[in-house]
């Protein structure tokens, strides 16, 4: 995938001690193009769209555990940068969590594929199904 598309950096001040706590990339249109393509073509084309909803729950609550045993380093990161309650950046690493958790339950029993009665036949199946890679519409852009 390669590395950022400038050299163009953001500063990150410690809302503590105003001194450069990182120096994070700066997203410009291109690097943005390129994640959208790139996920685009996961969709289509990697394992993701193959997944039972089980399996893909599997992934939501293996991400909820990963937030858990980071919410100690969220804990100190999110104040540094944005000046929040240390308490309110951990406890939001744990509700970010429960959202993960959350998504993963439906994903194991939401009704995905429903017997219907047709207006016209004998059998009648909705079928729900995720639409794939939705873009952001940029304002003074339309593609």
């Amino acid at each position: 995938m390669g590395g950022p598309s400038s050299d163009a950096k953001i500063n990150i001040i410690d809302s503590g001690t105003e001194q450069l706590f990182y120096s994070i990339a700066e997203a410009r249109e291109a690097d943005m193009d390129r994640a959208v393509t790139a996920a685009k073509q996961a969709f289509d084309e990697g394992p993701w769209p193959r997944l039972t909803h089980a399996q893909r729950a599997e992934f939501l609550r293996a991400m909820a555990e990963g937030l858990r045993a980071r919410a100690a380093d969220i804990g100190q990161i999110w104040p540094r940068e944005s000046g929040v309650l240390h308490r309110m950046a951990a406890g939001s690493a744990f509700g970010s969590a429960n959202t993960f958790d959350y998504y993963a339950g439906l994903a194991e029993t939401y009704p995905f594929e429903e017997q219907v009665t047709p207006s016209m036949g004998e059998f009648g199946l909705l079928v729900r199904e995720p639409v794939g890679v939705v873009g952001a519409i940029i304002p003074g852009t339309l593609r």
